[in-house]
């Protein structure tokens, strides 16, 4: 308790310190910064406001951070797009796996049909069948789970 209470009174005690910086730019175009204007003394106070621009530390940081939100929302939009993207080929893949198995299921049972009704003899459109039901099942096996 007595730790809590000292450090409570020192963060009471301590008080916050505020210095300006100046920015200016050399004749080599070098750029410095200082916490007083170029070319006068730490204690002086008088400003040349052509030569020497006052920076805002809380301001640029403000700015900063601004711009880094904004190029983490624009990152998000982009990350959404691309997975309700990938999404949408994904369910259209799905489907037309859906769709090449209800056809292999209604082509294998009209084949079966045929196959019964003409005991051991099978119609010319056997054949045909045959080649699409071998198309559909190939395209599953290369593209659906």
């Amino acid at each position: 308790m007595k730790i809590l209470s000292f450090l409570l009174s020192l963060l009471l005690v301590s008080t916050p310190v505020f210095a300006d910086v100046y920015k200016w730019v050399d004749e080599k175009g070098q750029v410095h910064y200082q916490d007083h204007p170029q070319g006068t003394p730490e204690g002086s106070i008088s400003i040349d406001d052509g030569a020497v621009e006052k920076v805002d530390a809380q301001a640029i940081n403000q700015l900063k951070t601004k711009k880094l939100l904004k190029d983490m929302e624009k990152a998000r939009k982009q990350r959404d797009k691309t997975r309700r993207k990938k999404e949408l080929t994904q369910r259209k893949q799905e489907e037309k796996c859906l769709k090449q198995r209800s056809q292999i299921h209604k082509l294998e049972a009209r084949m079966q049909k045929h196959y019964s009704e003409f005991s051991n003899e099978r119609p010319a459109s056997y054949e045909h069948q045959s080649e699409e039901l071998a198309e559909r099942k190939k395209y599953l096996d290369e593209y659906c789970n």
